[in-house]
């Protein structure tokens, strides 16, 4: 399944794509067709791809598309500094149809100038979108501006600690623990099967029970990356939560 083989980098093939344009040819594909005519885009607004019945087509096409710039980009500093330049094209549609999330968190995976940028703006827009769907990627996007080759970022460790685990600490999942079973939420543990399989699985295969375990799972890791480098404000911060989170 091309939407969720990993494997190794192939760095030859990804430079080879480079050269050949592939970068500029998808980002055109998958971005351009949203923009406003005055934004330089081509302002197709998407009812006008669905009445020609062509809706499904063009989103998976979509998909695909951001699907293979994410797996271009894969430790592959030179190919992250490209497509920084498209990540003003890209963050609107962080909350849409095209699980984006995924490709924008490989461009700023150990990419320092994009790290050191991080807004108070960008992780809000993620904390927001967890209010609506407690979906693993926009978690696993938020640690990643945490660290940078292994060095802790203090300044994107406190503002994902003080907007999230302070001020919308309702998002994370509550945790009980029972005589039979765990609680998550409302999900019971045992009821979930082979839960080393379930972090293996796309997403997209998972019902909506096994989300909220990957999302749970995702918090802790987002609570480890911000306590690296001994962040004692983070670790303070996290205390506070770790009764609700069962840790």
């Amino acid at each position: 399944d091309a939407m969720s083989r990993e494997g190794d980098a192939n760095t030859d093939a990804q430079n080879l794509l480079l050269q050949q344009g592939a970068v500029h040819l998808l980002h055109t594909l998958a971005c351009v067709p949203y923009k406003s005519i005055g934004s330089g885009g081509l302002g197709i607004p998407l009812w006008a791809i669905r009445k020609r019945g062509l809706l499904d087509t063009f989103l998976k096409t979509c998909k695909l598309a951001f699907r293979l710039l994410k797996q271009m980009c894969r430790q592959n500093g030179a190919i992250k500094v490209v497509l920084a330049d498209f990540i003003p094209d890209m963050s609107p549609l962080l909350g849409g149809e095209l699980k984006i999330a995924n490709t924008m968190r490989e461009v700023y995976d150990d990419n320092r100038e994009l790290l050191y940028a991080v807004t108070d703006e960008l992780v809000q827009d993620l904390v927001n979108l967890m209010k609506g769907n407690r979906y693993p990627r926009f978690m696993e996007f938020l640690f990643v501006f945490c660290e940078c080759h292994d060095d802790p970022i203090p300044a994107n460790q406190n503002r994902i600690a003080r907007l999230l685990f302070v001020e919308n600490n309702h998002i994370l999942l509550p945790v009980s623990v029972g005589t039979q079973d765990i609680m998550i939420g409302e999900v019971m543990v045992g009821m979930l099967g082979d839960c080393d399989e379930l972090m293996l699985k796309d997403t997209s295969m998972l019902s909506e029970e096994q989300l909220q375990f990957r999302f749970y799972i995702e918090s802790l890791k987002c609570m480890r990356a911000l306590c690296l480098g001994r962040n004692t404000k983070c670790v303070d911060i996290l205390l506070m939560s770790a009764e609700r989170l069962g840790v």
